[in-house]
């Protein structure tokens, strides 16, 4: 098994845990600067782990290895609870889905031109998806009491997605 499929894998388990700790966390609100703080803390160190031994030559000026430092910062003060994230985060989930749902119907389009059919309709149906639940939460505010549950498991299904796409061989 190459490296790159080895970390596809774990990022594809990595995202399934994420998912499943957020879509946890409305038993206890309060954890979740910690737990946010715990994702962008181990999600740092894998992405700096990851960009310094995914090459022979190890350059940590490249943009994933900048990325991992802020991500493993922004976890720190996080947990040290240095400042309240959950309200900015929330705002800029609700973007994240909606611009994640574009993308994925941008690629299932790409998929039918290239006659990968089934593909394309699951891509097509999870950016659907996804732009609903964007517009939902822009205009109900009702729903944003469920954001966290509902983000949480739509990462798990990113996760189940990005993993089995990780274990099939591909040509």
């Amino acid at each position: 098994m190459s490296k790159s499929k080895a970390y596809s894998i774990v990022e594809g388990i990595l995202l399934i845990i994420i998912g499943i700790l957020m879509a946890c966390s409305i038993v206890e609100p309060s954890i979740l600067n910690y737990l946010l703080g715990g994702v962008a803390l181990i999600f740092g160190l894998f992405l700096f782990i990851k960009c310094a031994t995914e090459s022979s030559k190890v350059n940590l000026l490249l943009p994933g290895s900048m990325l991992s430092a802020v991500l493993v910062a922004l976890g720190i003060e996080l947990m040290i609870n240095y400042f309240d994230f959950v309200g900015l985060l929330t705002h800029v989930i609700v973007l994240a889905i909606l611009a994640i749902g574009i993308v994925f119907i941008l690629d299932s389009i790409i998929k039918f031109v290239n006659k990968n059919t089934k593909t394309g309709v699951v891509e097509l149906l999870i950016g659907a998806i996804l732009i609903t639940f964007a517009i939902l939460l822009m205009t109900i505010n009702e729903i944003y009491s469920y954001l966290w549950v509902i983000t949480g498991i739509l990462i798990c299904i990113y996760g189940v997605y990005y993993l089995a796409y990780a274990l099939v061989k591909r040509k």
